[in-house]
């Protein structure tokens, strides 16, 4: 028969007094409240991030429509030049 102790909770290396927890319940706390401040900071940094996207997405919807205009524009001058070429008389030489 193999003898056992009476009781876990007697053994030293597993008594857990109340000093020992309570250090480490505000370890614990310190932590969690560490990691809260972390995720809030990333919560707003993404609220930033995404209101700057948002106004970078904007930003590029406008300029397209300028690219889109000034090509146009482009277009119709490069005509009207061609158009105006075509009158002037070749000359011989």
């Amino acid at each position: 028969m193999i003898p056992v102790a009476r009781n876990d909770f007697q053994n030293a290396a597993l008594c857990v007094d109340a000093a020992s927890e309570f250090q480490y319940l505000e370890k614990m706390d310190s932590e969690l409240s560490s990691l809260e401040e972390r995720l809030a900071q990333l919560v707003q940094r993404m609220r930033v991030l995404r209101e700057e996207n948002r106004d970078l997405r904007q930003q590029l919807a406008t300029r397209t429509d300028e690219i889109a205009r000034i090509g146009e524009k482009l277009q119709a001058a490069k005509t009207r030049i061609e158009a105006l070429l075509k009158q002037i008389p070749e000359t011989e030489t």
